[in-house]
């Protein structure tokens, strides 16, 4: 998710609706801290440690991998020592406990028994009747401490060795065991990565739908920002508004700072999220700053479309509004009445005689410096988003929104076509791919040939250093979950090579059914520079782990090299 960013001149005296007669007030909840993962692999009084200091921290729970593989060496020879020691910690300092099902040990596996034991304990049991033994043995000892029991950690590569398919009988066959001790257990969906809709819909519309009544997302490296508009839609569109559990079982772009971990459970908190688990819990990064720690969710206010701008009530009653962006190059200027829409500069349009009385600053209270803009003065958010504070309350009118709306750029939703130009300056307009750069795989090199500006991809027999791929993001203002009901052309241009055959490419894709790819497009011979046209009917581009397609090269017995992508949906 990217944007060109526009300013709009709304007041900011027209925002909540708490304070002027008639108006619905606001209903507060507190901002749910972090979860952690921890480890079993830890000693038992490492393990005992680290629970301590996490429930000190504020961690209200925490979710850990029950592998089978180390619990059921042999069958029905069960070990529960470690297990036993997490649980009682758990209980001890009242935390909330959610296990995740996974592993399957090669004794037990399915498939070819030449396969390497590392292959063998990602997938499915062949013996589905010793594996709902081993469920339930685990059920009957846990069920008072455990709230939620997860099916598998990831169901994708590398974690995951199976099919859909496969992954439905686990799911069936878990959900049979556990609720044979506990009817009333929560049984967790796990989506493959990415905030995988798709894969969501695929089996919440299908005879699996009652099995589950939680669901864990994966958001990898989505910027708090950028998960709006997926939990919205899963919510109101995939889910149907059903009232199903959601947590964030792993979400990476957290667990690298303690700013980015605030703004991502303000996030999760506005957007009903039960639990947000970080991976880096122990480290320290499982705990809310200070500034939050009883701070409550009021709800979302729209001062720019660009800008999910949340309001904050802390402890007394003082209101702060937390602003996001998914761009770090992005600025956000407090008052700018007369803003044009200067480049990478978001205007909240605070009035004037509010924006001399505020602090900015990010979620350690630090204050963030202005810097000079052509507008106004502007402040560089930190890590996705930054908090103003000292708002004076009466000037609040505007009615709140439940739930923020996603960033997007107007001008964009209008859009006939998105189209990048590469280069060295890459001229995205509503196509991304500049950021998406440091992906494996997509580390391309922005060149001149044949006088065009283009990117070149970088092919080498060494797997680890070979870059065949150009990711592209379709700005979701644009188009964003399409499940199939509007067709996409796709056009690439692409440099003429010497020989027939020597260069080709095709595209893989979000689709209805999951990642799919294109025909191969054998590129011309010649001179000159060539558009290839593909009609993508069954496109779904939800922005599924941060990109929606991907120009791919590996196969081709040289490097191609692109101009520029135009996409237009055709209705």
């Amino acid at each position: 998710m990217r944007r060109n960013l526009v300013c709009l001149p709304i007041p900011f005296a027209v925002l909540i609706c708490c304070l002027v007669a008639n108006a619905k007030a606001p209903v507060a909840r507190l901002i749910s801290p972090p979860g952690a993962v921890v480890s079993t692999d830890l000693s038992p009084s490492q393990l005992e440690s680290q629970i301590a200091r996490l429930a000190a921290d504020g961690v209200p729970a925490i979710r850990a991998r029950f592998d089978r593989c180390l619990i059921e060496r042999q069958r029905g020879k069960y070990d529960w020592q470690k297990t036993d020691v997490l649980a009682r910690a758990a209980a001890k300092h009242r935390l909330a406990l959610v296990v995740t099902l996974t592993g399957t040990p090669p004794w037990a596996s399915w498939g070819s028994k030449g396969l390497k034991d590392d292959v063998r304990k990602r997938r499915v049991p062949a013996d589905w009747t010793c594996y709902r033994a081993y469920v339930k043995a685990a059920a009957l000892r846990y069920r008072k401490q455990v709230r939620g029991w997860q099916v598998w950690e990831q169901p994708n590569l590398p974690t995951f060795r199976g099919t859909q398919g496969d992954y439905l009988l686990l799911l069936t066959n878990t959900s049979q065991a556990v609720r044979a001790v506990d009817p009333k257990a929560r049984i967790i969906l796990s989506e493959p990565g990415g905030v995988d809709l798709g894969f969501v819909r695929r089996i919440a519309g299908g005879s699996a739908r009652k099995a589950f009544n939680a669901i864990a997302l994966y958001p990898g490296e989505l910027p708090p920002a950028a998960l709006i508009r997926p939990l919205r839609v899963l919510r109101e569109r995939v889910l149907g508004g059903s009232p199903i559990a959601l947590y964030v079982a792993s979400w990476p772009a957290l667990s690298q700072d303690g700013s980015a971990t605030a703004y991502g459970c303000a996030v999760a908190t506005a957007l009903g999220v039960e639990t947000a688990f970080v991976d880096q819990g122990a480290s320290g990064n499982a705990a809310l700053p200070a500034s939050l720690r009883r701070a409550s969710y009021l709800g979302a206010v729209s001062l720019a479309p660009e800008v999910p701008t949340l309001l904050l009530e802390d402890s007394n009653h003082q209101h702060t509004l937390m602003a996001l962006t998914d761009r770090n190059e992005d600025k956000i200027a407090l008052s700018a009445p007369d803003c044009a829409g200067e480049r990478g500069v978001i205007c909240l349009n605070l009035e004037p005689k509010t924006a001399a009385q505020v602090r900015v600053t990010d979620v350690d209270g630090k204050a963030i410096a202005a810097t000079h803009s052509a507008q106004d003065d502007a402040y560089a958010p930190r890590h996705g988003g930054l908090l103003v504070t000292d708002l004076p309350t009466d000037s609040f009118t505007q009615d709140i929104s439940p739930t923020p709306e996603p960033p997007c750029d107007r001008a964009l939703a209008r859009a006939e076509e998105v189209r990048i130009s590469f280069g060295r300056d890459s001229k995205e307009s509503g196509i991304y791919n500049e950021a998406l750069r440091a992906r494996s795989g997509g580390a391309v090199e922005a060149m001149t040939w044949r006088n065009r500006p283009c990117v070149c991809t970088r092919m080498s027999p060494d797997i680890n250093q070979t870059n065949p791929w150009i990711y592209l993001d379709v700005g979701d203002c644009y188009a964003f979950y399409l499940e199939g009901k509007v067709p996409v052309e796709v056009v690439v241009e692409v440099a003429e090579v010497d020989s027939p055959e020597s260069a080709g490419f095709n595209l893989c894709y979000d689709s209805v059914t999951g990642y799919r790819f294109s025909d191969w497009q054998w590129v011309n011979a010649g001179k000159g520079w060539h558009k290839y046209r593909f009609t993508l009917n069954d496109a779904s581009f939800a922005n599924r782990a941060g990109y929606d397609l991907r120009i791919n090269a590996a196969g081709s017995k040289e490097d191609i090299k692109v101009a520029s992508v135009t996409i237009r949906k055709l209705t």
